[in-house]
């Protein structure tokens, strides 16, 4: 009873908010709520949030010293004349599912629209610069858009790049199911995926050579990632949470792992390390996962290194045969890769058709051992944009797969257990 007159208390208080108008200001800007409607005009730069968010949003602090925070409207409305959107300014503002930036403003606070309740946004040209996190712990934004004409910043499919599209900034935290990182990029941001409740798999070209801090954190539905061969670190807290993870391959150039990296992924079972050399890490980096009911693949001839390292001699080793050689001439020179998934695997896998060979219907995939023999060759009716192999009586190893429609070719790697 006591939490039904609550209830009915905060949605009585919501609905007077949204209905009573009164301009209130906010440094040299005014501001006001009507039917659920924001309005913010004025000359100059907002001011950052003295608090978790903005002047319009109520903090109620209860007995327990948990904070409540009710903002009373849906839509914002900034009008021409205000220069910035200040930090965390509508952060906490589950309420609010769309905005209205007009070409005066020039620069995005970090954190502006963190744990808020956007679907969408759109960049206006005018952007010179957007904070860390401004986007972070979106669950129901789907897209971030940006002007052609924007001269700092681009987006694709949604995801917010730089102009050149080298560096991947922020995935909105609403975008569910596979994404495939254009072959443009070389950096992803810190906490770049952060958040993304939704995504299963996530597929990284070769062309991508750093990782940002917890890019991948708390991606819990994940269970398919390709790292890039160029990669030599794995950032702290880089895949926290990723509780659907099952397997990882981590490339042979990796010769760090940081702090907490796969900690909490309590569904991993397989990881494969390509490098002869172990990489350092300390006991944080798998913190929460069943390290010795987890099978480790190493190099055959590394196995003993393995079996000495601190963390890794905890797993269950496993040697596999691995050219090394081989498998960095896996890619042309584009960076592009063959995406595979599971990895690794028993012998069964999905393949994913490049889209530029998805208008095709004839292709050949052969798969080749370490030793470079080819041990298998499949002729592909290509009708769909994936293929299901299945890789019969072969010795658990690394083998290469090569999709190739007569004049060129694209290449993955297949840890088969």
């Amino acid at each position: 009873m006591k939490r039904k007159t609550l209830f009915l208390i905060a949605t009585l208080l919501f609905c007077v908010a949204s209905n009573f108008a009164q301009d209130e200001t906010f440094g040299p800007l005014t501001w006001k709520i009507e039917n659920g409607t924001l309005t913010i005009s004025g000359t100059g730069a907002m001011p950052d949030a003295y608090s978790y968010t903005g002047p319009w949003c109520n903090e109620t602090i209860d007995h327990s010293g948990g904070i409540s925070i009710l903002c009373p409207f849906s839509t914002i409305i900034i009008k021409n004349g205000v220069t910035s959107i200040g930090c965390s300014a509508f952060s906490m503002s589950g309420n609010t599912s769309s905005i209205s930036i007009p070409s005066t403003v020039t620069s995005i606070g970090g954190g502006a629209f963190a744990y808020s309740g956007l679907r969408s946004i759109v960049i206006p040209s005018s952007i010179t610069h957007i904070g860390g996190g401004a986007f972070f712990y979106c669950e129901a934004l789907t897209s971030i858009n940006v002007d052609g004409e924007n001269e700092n910043y681009s987006s694709d499919d949604g995801v917010l790049f730089n102009k050149n599209k080298t560096t991947l900034i922020q995935c909105p935290g609403g975008k569910k199911g596979s994404y495939i990182i254009p072959n443009s990029v070389v950096n992803i941001n810190d906490c770049a995926f952060d958040w993304c409740l939704k995504l299963t798999e996530i597929y990284i070209p070769n062309t991508v050579s750093k990782i940002g801090k917890e890019a991948f954190s708390t991606c819990v539905k994940l269970n398919s990632i390709s790292l890039p061969n160029n990669l030599v670190s794995i950032e702290e807290r880089t895949f926290i949470e990723c509780s659907s993870l099952v397997s990882i391959i981590i490339p042979n150039q990796v010769k760090s792992i940081g702090k907490f990296a796969f900690s909490s992924c309590k569904a991993l079972t397989y990881v494969t390390c390509l490098n002869p050399v172990p990489p350092s890490l300390d006991f944080e980096v798998f913190y929460g996962v069943d390290i010795e009911s987890c099978t480790l693949y190493v190099p055959k001839s590394s196995v003993d290194a393995y079996k000495r390292a601190p963390v890794w001699q905890d797993f269950k080793i496993v040697g596999i045969e691995v050219d090394i050689d081989e498998y960095d001439k896996e890619t042309d020179n584009n960076g592009e890769q063959l995406l595979i998934y599971p990895n690794p695997n028993t012998g069964t896998c999905s393949i994913i058709i490049p889209q530029e060979f998805q208008n095709e219907r004839f292709l050949t995939l052969s798969i080749y051992d370490n030793s470079g023999k080819k041990v298998q060759e499949i002729s592909i009716d290509n009708e769909n944009p994936e293929y299901s192999l299945k890789i019969d009586n072969k010795a658990a190893g690394v083998y290469v797969a090569v999709l190739s429609n007569g004049k060129r070719s694209v290449k993955g790697r297949i840890v088969f257990n």
